[in-house]
């Protein structure tokens, strides 16, 4: 008691039990198994009573011998229950889930109606969250299509999560009931493990942005299955199209490139290769230039039929061939009738549709000549002709053989 002016003596209590007091929690939502109620020690109700050592509670036995004017002296129960803390609801602000309060920690506790059987506890502190190791600090935005009873959860609500208890940090929102008729376009979902590694983002699960850190993993993901997967020195891409437009320049620097594709079409104005080695091995190769010019020191072309389709072809120097044929119809064996060299140096010619004839050898060609013309001069000489024949033979045989052919 105290008196409050001492010009009018009048005394009032000092206690004032149903103002607002301080008090520290012994117990946690976690001691208390439950997520809005701590154990409470409030010094103004339990002055005298240690606290030193924390929460404590036990059993004390009541000795009613003593009792006067009684003849039954059990008025009730031998024990009582002796402790040095209350339980105290956590009031909460609106949409926010009650904070873990900790050990130690100092809270406002006020009560309703001045009543002392209806504590709650204040929902701020004196800055002392540092005594939390970790907390939860969740705020629910209510998605309703009207007002209900219903629990909020994650499909129901817009919310935020920081969760240092385990190591979660999200961000999401929900559709109106759930409904698929709502005017939410879906569900979106960003979600931080800090314990697993893991960051997820999500629109209705249908796309998808997931990051692996033991993985050293980076996957986008859509609902056609569409995927880039970027895990490690690996990029890994799955897609129905890939259009790529760039205004300037591309530049691709690799030891190695392996393609598998069924088919290829570019377009382009210019093409430059410049490489060591080429192998080009196919079924079928064509190309169509206005012109062609190829230059190397060494030259072969193995193939079972070689055609040049050409008004005029032409080699600036020697020319070998096993063997040669005149043919209309490049790329085909020729007909026996054709003009032909042989691989054994034997040279035939003839007119196309006519029977192929051997040319003369000079040799036999030039002692047969000798013998008609000796003859000759004999039969002329009964008749008195002049023996001009042998002579003529004789200036002709040196132009007989070729200069310009040898077989």
């Amino acid at each position: 008691m105290y008196v409050k002016n001492l010009l009018n003596p009048i005394s009032e209590q000092s206690l004032l039990y149903g103002d607002k007091m301080l008090g520290l929690v012994v117990k946690n939502p976690e001691d208390m198994e439950k997520d809005n109620v701590i154990g409470a020690y409030i010094p103004k109700l339990f002055f005298g009573i240690p606290v030193d050592k924390g929460a404590f509670e036990k059993k004390i036995s009541i000795d009613s011998s003593k009792l006067l004017n009684s003849v039954n002296k059990n008025i009730g129960a031998k024990k009582c229950t002796f402790k040095n803390w209350v339980t105290v609801q956590v009031s909460q602000c609106c949409n926010t889930l009650t904070p873990k309060y900790a050990r130690g920690e100092n809270v406002f506790i006020d009560c309703c109606d001045h009543d002392l059987k209806n504590l709650y506890v204040l929902p701020w502190t004196l800055g002392e969250v540092q005594k939390r190791k970790d907390d939860i600090w969740k705020v629910l935005c209510p998605n309703l299509s009207e007002y209900s009873n219903a629990k909020l959860n994650l499909d129901n609500t817009f919310g935020i999560e920081i969760n240092t208890k385990s190591k979660i940090l999200s961000l999401w929102t929900g559709k109106t009931d759930g409904k698929e008729s709502s005017k939410e376009k879906g569900t979106y979902y960003i979600g931080i493990n800090a314990k697993e590694g893991n960051i997820l983002i999500s629109d209705s699960g249908k796309r998808t942005i997931t990051i692996n850190s033991d993985k050293d993993q980076i996957i986008m993901l859509n609902e056609a299955e569409t995927q880039i997967d970027l895990t490690k020195d690996t990029i890994n891409m799955k897609a129905k199209h890939l259009n790529i437009d760039i205004k300037d320049d591309i530049k691709v620097t690799s030891k190695k490139m392996k393609r598998d594709i069924k088919e290829i079409n570019t377009k382009c104005n210019k093409d430059t290769e410049e490489t060591d080695e080429l192998k080009i091995k196919g079924n079928n190769l064509a190309s169509n230039y206005n012109d062609t010019k190829v230059e190397s020191s060494s030259y072969t072309n193995k193939t079972s039929k070689w055609k040049t389709d050409s008004p005029i072809s032409g080699f600036t120097k020697v020319l070998t061939s096993d063997s040669f044929s005149i043919w209309s119809n490049a790329g085909v064996n020729p007909m026996p009738m054709c003009a032909n060299i042989s691989n054994s140096g034997i040279f035939t010619s003839a007119y196309p549709c006519t029977p192929s004839m051997a040319l003369a050898k000079a040799q036999p060609l030039t002692n047969l000549l000798m013998q008609i013309c000796s003859k000759l001069d004999a039969v002329g000489a009964i008749v008195y002709c002049p023996p001009t024949a042998v002579a003529a033979a004789s200036a002709a045989m040196p132009l007989i053989p070729s200069k310009s052919n040898m077989g």
